[in-house]
């Protein structure tokens, strides 16, 4: 059986993930995680999965969590110091232990990387927490002239394809995958089509402010 050992199991996109990898025959999955806890019943319960606990910087647990698997996958998703720091502490125990295939940032000489680009996660950019949609007012609010292209892909579809690299030992390298490119007026144009509703458009501005709001922020 395939082992992979996936770091950060109980965030949104690791538990999908979870469930995607599940669903393929002769696999078998460990879960890196601060509180395993946390996990959902419906991935806890799998004879297919063991569940390790540990921090993301905690050399004592990340080496012997790494070792003797043939697949480590980071599903880590925060502030710089978890997506860079310590997604290396994982990259660097692989590389001691000698794993295989490592789904992540780069590639060592010992390892073969695999690097999966698909865009944006269009759950979150549509949430609430971005403020592109307004529910409240069915309003989408965008920068630039609204003819630029959003390429994007749901976090289902991403663990898809995900799930399907991480199970083909021959996929290597830069794999590129995408849900779908639409501008933002032509994601109107599609809620009208679905719903019978088309929603409001609001113009925040254009691409030069958004860049001096951005710089502003940063100061």
């Amino acid at each position: 059986a395939l082992t992979i050992w996936l770091a950060g199991i109980t965030g949104k996109f690791g538990r999908i993930l979870s469930l995607k990898l599940l669903e393929k025959p002769n696999l078998v999955l460990g879960g890196y995680a601060r509180d395993p806890s946390k996990v959902p019943t419906a991935l806890a319960g799998s004879p297919r999965l063991q569940l390790f606990k540990g921090e993301a910087f905690d050399d004592a647990t990340i080496k012997p969590f790494v070792s003797g698997c043939d697949v480590v996958v980071c599903a880590y998703l925060g502030a710089d110091d978890l997506m860079v720091d310590r997604q290396k502490k994982l990259s660097d125990a692989r590389d001691e232990t000698g794993v295989p295939r490592y789904a992540h940032l780069e590639t060592k000489s010992t390892v073969k990387g695999i690097h999966i680009l698909i865009g944006g996660f269009m759950d979150p950019v549509l949430s609430p927490f971005f403020q592109v949609w307004d529910p409240k007012n069915r309003t989408l609010r965008y920068w630039g002239e609204g003819t630029e292209p959003w390429e994007g892909t749901s976090y289902a579809n991403a663990a898809e394809f995900t799930a399907v690299i991480i199970a083909d030992t021959s996929a290597v390298g830069i794999k590129k995958y995408l849900g779908d490119r639409k501008t933002i007026r032509q994601i109107a144009s599609t809620f009208d089509m679905v719903y019978g509703l088309m929603p409001k458009m609001e113009r925040l501005g254009s691409l030069d402010n958004l860049k001096a709001r951005m710089r502003a922020k940063q100061a």
